[in-house]
């Protein structure tokens, strides 16, 4: 299992579930990802793609889906890293940006 959080998943997939414009409930969205950790997480199986299965999304709209919400579909992050944002805003303070 990666180092995300339960919660960083349910935030991930409620925010790819605005963007998809599918009316899943915040309860739906938390039962979801609790059901991909106990029953999938382990795996292989990506988040993004238990999340496409769940919405019935077609093979094209998923290719689509996953290029417009991660850009490289091979280097998908699924949560924020407050850590390495933090660090960027330090570098950039330092070199005067």
């Amino acid at each position: 299992m990666s180092a995300e959080t339960t919660h960083q998943r349910i935030n991930a997939a409620a925010n790819l579930a605005v963007a998809w414009r599918i009316g899943w409930s915040p309860s739906k969205v938390s039962r979801l990802v609790r059901q991909y950790e106990h029953q999938v997480a382990g795996k292989g199986v990506r988040l993004f793609d238990f999340l496409c299965n769940s919405a019935k999304l077609t093979v094209e709209r998923r290719d689509r889906e996953r290029v417009v919400a991660l850009g490289d579909p091979d280097n998908m992050i699924l949560f924020a890293d407050p850590v390495g944002e933090e660090a960027v805003r330090n570098v950039l303070r330092q070199r005067g940006y």
